[in-house]
């Protein structure tokens, strides 16, 4: 069948092409309708880090998500929290590091750092939204990648916990917030301060290290073009 297609020159190959309802965007405007619907999301995240190493402790993790009404609430459970730990890997460990002639440094696991199991906080608590979403699949909505963008909770709040040695002020950190940053930083700011340490208020001593704290809150609004069907 198939040679006397070939020599009959008739296609067995088909198209489709799925339309998503609902959507326009008037782009001379700025005005519309781009997206189906969107995925929303928060999170409050505490840290501690240790101003002699600049080793960063995950203390608490608070995430509230509008996921619609959740089909499999275990399994959107564990697409949120890994999305979580992959978005904070991604900006407090995960560096690439090149060599003066442009070889990869960090290309394996003793180089390149991801989320472990003893980076999780001892307090991990996920919410969700119980409201139906109208325009999707029994009032779903797609969880998938979302709330890997509230990741941002964690590198805020180490700014946080920086700001009590920059005067209160906004602080420069660069992305990852690895040990090795969250220590020139540190460093940079202990020897600009006057009077040295922080205040008793901010930070204290333990196991003869003085810790700083911080917590920040990120907001996630992520967009999705296509129903699931």
């Amino acid at each position: 069948m198939v040679g006397h297609c070939y020599r009959s020159r008739v296609s067995l190959g088909e198209r489709g092409h799925y339309a998503t309802p609902s959507i326009s965007f008037d782009w001379s405007k700025g005005k519309g309708t781009p997206f189906l619907y969107y995925t929303n999301g928060t999170a409050v995240s505490e840290v501690t880090i240790d101003r002699f190493t600049g080793a960063l402790k995950l203390d608490r993790v608070d995430i509230l998500m509008d996921i619609g009404k959740s089909i499999n609430e275990g399994l959107n459970r564990g697409q949120i929290a890994g999305a979580f730990f992959q978005g904070m890997g991604w900006l407090t460990m995960e560096e690439l590091r090149y060599s003066t002639k442009g070889a990869l440094l960090s290309h394996s696991p003793t180089t390149y750092k991801i989320p472990g199991i003893f980076d999780l906080p001892e307090h991990f608590k996920i919410d969700l939204l119980d409201r139906e979403n109208k325009v999707n699949v029994r009032g779903s909505k797609a969880v998938g990648e979302p709330p890997l963008l509230l990741g941002i909770s964690v590198w805020t709040a180490v700014k946080h916990a920086l700001s009590f040695l920059s005067g209160e002020n906004i602080p420069v950190l660069n992305a990852p917030a690895s040990g090795e940053e969250i220590l020139q930083r540190l460093t940079h700011y202990l020897e600009g301060a006057e009077g040295g340490l922080p205040s008793s208020d901010s930070a204290w001593g333990v196991g003869g290290s003085v810790l700083l704290r911080g917590r920040s809150t990120s907001r996630v609004k992520s967009k999705v073009s296509e129903a699931r069907r």
